[in-house]
């Protein structure tokens, strides 16, 4: 009877094991199946983006993307605040660049940059705060800036689906603005790699472009590689 007590206790210890393993399956499983949903909801949004943005003068199809842009903007950080607390946001907001001044990033700012890349460096709202910096480097053309951004940024697993305070997808944006800078430059053959990427890569995103008044004017990445395109080929006549 000893023994068939050892036994039992034996085979109830074996049996806890996978019942442990079964639950860390089960809540894998439920984190893919979240992160699947999250994924086809925002390629959904992106086809529905895209056609908006087929004409870039439709004001309506502009004011509409902008919208759809702010409002996965908006759930990002709520995502973030929801599983982090309110510090992510708040450090996120203090490390913005500095909008009609000389230099972006002062001590506040940078501080608070530093503090968020360190407690949250891989949140969703710490790629913003990266694309964030990118972006305002690449709009004052400062290619040297937004490349150590870029950089930083493709370190991050959600870089792909980071949407800015602006309503523009920064990965897509960045590699638009390093193609046409190397147009710019004279070096084609470096621009025509960046647009094939950007075809390969992105082509069912949506493109912000830089408006006149500094606001994004939306167009799809096939538009914008075409009329690149056209513009090196001119150019090499």
């Amino acid at each position: 009877p000893a023994q068939t007590s050892t036994a039992a206790e034996t085979g109830t210890q074996a049996a806890s094991v996978p019942e442990e393993v079964q639950s860390r399956l089960e809540k894998a499983e439920q984190a893919v199946e979240e992160t699947t949903s999250k994924m086809k909801e925002v390629l959904g949004e992106q086809e529905i983006m895209k056609e908006l943005a087929t004409d870039m003068r439709d004001r309506k199809a502009q004011r509409q993307i902008a919208n759809m842009m702010q409002a996965r903007y908006n759930k990002t950080l709520d995502d973030d605040i929801t599983a982090h607390g309110k510090e992510v946001y708040e450090l996120y907001k203090r490390s913005l660049p500095k909008e009609g001044v000389m230099n972006l990033f002062d001590s506040e700012s940078d501080t608070a940059f530093k503090e968020l890349m360190t407690k949250y460096p891989s949140t969703q709202t710490a790629a913003v705060a990266v694309a964030e910096r990118a972006l305002a480097c690449a709009a004052r053309q400062d290619t040297e800036g937004a490349t150590e951004y870029y950089n930083m940024l493709m370190e991050n697993e959600a870089s792909d689906q980071v949407v800015t305070s602006k309503g523009v997808e920064a990965t897509p944006a960045l590699i638009g603005y390093f193609a046409s800078q190397y147009v710019q430059d004279g070096d084609y053959s470096q621009a025509q790699q960046m647009l094939n990427y950007l075809t390969e890569n992105y082509s069912q995103n949506t493109l912000a472009l830089r408006g006149p008044s500094g606001e994004p004017v939306y167009s799809t990445v096939d538009d914008f590689v075409q009329r690149m395109s056209s513009e090196i080929n001119r150019s090499q006549r």
